[in-house]
């Protein structure tokens, strides 16, 4: 069973089982083989020969021995695209920002509200119960002017 290190290895360097299939520097069309150093992108996972990769000889040996998953390679294309990931991801993350701002805003505005709503039930009730206690005592009154009055 593969490694993490083999793992590592194996997705950046070809493997016999790889070159078997007639696999091709995706720059010079040089088909790749056991004898022709090779290096494997690890974002589109093509192949490119020594010579296209403008890797030296020793960098291809030190890469071909690393087994630190936070070292990669990437082709010249990848690398351009990668730039552009990179905008792409840092205009997210600041919509990102941007967005749980507003929606901590809407957040903070809706607790208001509803702070807001509670205080004014709350009086609302108090004005009810005032205006009750003083309907009661008027019709109280107009009863005992009423009773006056028949007794009379």
């Amino acid at each position: 069973m593969a490694g993490p290190s083999e793992k590592i290895r194996s997705a950046r360097l070809a493997s016999k089982s790889d070159t078997e299939g007639k696999v091709n520097c995706i720059f010079c069309d040089d088909t790749v083989d056991n004898k022709k150093p090779v290096v494997r992108c690890d974002i589109c996972c093509n192949f490119v020969c020594l010579n296209c990769s403008k890797l030296s000889k020793q960098l291809y040996t030190e890469l071909s021995k690393t087994t630190d998953a936070n070292i990669e390679w990437t082709c010249k294309v990848c690398k351009g695209n990668k730039s552009d990931l990179k905008s792409i991801n840092k205009t997210l993350i600041e919509l990102l920002k941007t967005n749980n701002d507003r929606l901590s805003n809407v957040e903070d505005k809706l607790s208001n509200l509803e702070q807001n709503v509670k205080e004014s039930v709350a009086e609302s009730k108090k004005i009810k119960e005032t205006v009750r206690d003083e309907l009661s005592a008027d019709i109280c009154k107009v009863r005992e002017d009423i009773a006056k009055d028949m007794s009379k």
